[in-house]
Parts: structure tokens; sequence; C-alpha cells
């Protein structure tokens, strides 16, 4: 958290921003003052966190805020390493009759569904009504990667399974990066959420019918998702 000049004011001009001090977001999403600068101290700025436990504290903040602009900046190197993108500077005007302030920070991210559709509708038939040629049963893993045609696979995100009108399923889900399951319907989810927006994800199948040996395995070696709404997948 830096007091700037205006809101025009980049929290990198040294002569025009001050850092006031540093937040930590707990498990709840809420901002934990964890750091107070000495200038601060010296602006009278004082913070209310007394080195409790972070996960259990749920409303705490720096007061007696000298008026002016403020903005908040998300560390890029700790958003990096959690696989997002930084969140735009938040800037915010403490004013006389506006004294507190409550800043809102948000890591946008995507979700992603794959539908598996054939090149050979003739054999399949339409919407892999053919059972004796059916689509289903691929599975195809999807992993978080650096750049376009990246096929490292370092980083898991889950694995879907298609179904015979080529929909496919989540069978698998890194929930210990922050991926979650969503869009259920009847017994299954259908989409992968909590992907970080801009960037890329590389999907490959892995498993197919042993009928299927003789096609060759299908793959998106890079694709990006940049949107929050829902991406779908869809490969031949």
């Amino acid at each position: 958290m830096y007091k700037v000049k205006n809101k025009q004011t980049s929290y990198t001009d040294k002569k025009n921003a001050v850092k006031i001090g540093e937040y930590t977001v707990n498990s709840k999403g809420f901002g934990i003052p964890v750091l107070l600068t000495k200038k601060a101290a010296e602006f009278g700025v004082k913070s209310d966190y007394k080195n409790e436990d972070i996960d259990k504290t749920v409303c705490r903040q720096f007061y007696n805020l000298p008026l002016g602009w403020y903005v908040i900046v998300e560390d890029a190197a700790v958003a990096g390493a959690k696989g997002f993108q930084p969140a735009e500077a938040v800037y915010y005007e403490v004013t006389a009759s506006n004294a507190d302030y409550e800043f809102n920070i948000r890591n946008q991210k995507g979700s992603l569904c794959l539908k598996k559709t054939s090149d050979t509708p003739e054999i399949t038939g339409e919407n892999g009504n053919n059972a004796s040629y059916s689509i289903a049963g691929a599975q195809y893993k999807v992993y978080k990667v650096s750049y376009n045609g990246d096929e490292t696979t370092n980083n898991y995100v889950g694995t879907f399974q298609t179904e015979q009108s080529g929909m496919a399923h989540v069978a698998d889900v890194n929930r210990s990066s922050g991926y979650y399951l969503a869009d259920k319907e009847n017994a299954y989810y259908y989409s992968i959420a909590g992907l970080p927006l801009n960037n890329w994800y590389y999907i490959i199948e892995t498993g197919s019918k042993e009928e299927w040996q003789e096609n060759a395995l299908a793959s998106a070696k890079g694709y990006l998702i940049n949107k929050s709404e829902k991406e779908k997948i869809v490969l031949l």
C-alpha cells in the first residue's frame, strides 16, 4: 500500500509515492496489514493487527491515514508463484467525509470444458450415436504451461473423459493447486474452474479405446485462456 500524490501517480514514483505497509491475504480472502513502515509510523499511521493467526483474523486495517490518495499494488512475484497474473493497481481517496477505506482486488480466473468431435461422422454417427464406433472413453490431460507449443507436464491441472456425445466430464482435478469442479449435471462435473487467465494450457489425449489404435491421438499444444467465462475446447 502506497500514499501517492494523485490517482495518476505510479507507486514507483519515488518523489510522489511513499510506502505505507503490506497486506497478506488470508485463506478467507481478507487482507491483513502485516507490515507498517517507519515512514508510515512517522505520519501517525497505525495498524490494529497484533500478530495473531492470520487465517483466524477477519477485519484488520491501517488507520489514522493522512487524507489523500492511496494505491494497493499486488506483488507480481507472489502472484506469479501462485499462477496468477497480478491484479491491476487499485486507487482510493481518503477524505474528511470518507475516512474509511476498502480495496477490492480480484485475480480473475476462467474455466475449461472439452468436447470431442469426429472428422468422420459417416462412421461414428451424428453426436456419436453409433455404438460400434463410439467416441466415448477418450481421456485428455490438461497442463498449465509457459508458452504456446510448450509440452512440459510439470503443472498438472486435471483430466477429462469423453462420453458418447463427445462432451467430456472431469475425471480428475488437481485440487492442491486451487482448481475445482464446476457445471454439474447428474453425477458428473463438466468443467475445471479456477484456471488463471492469460496463461497457456497444453491438452493431450492420453488414453483411447483399443479399436482406435490406428488413429492419431488428438492434442491442443497451446491454448490461451483469456476470458473469465467458460472456454470450450473442441478436439477432432
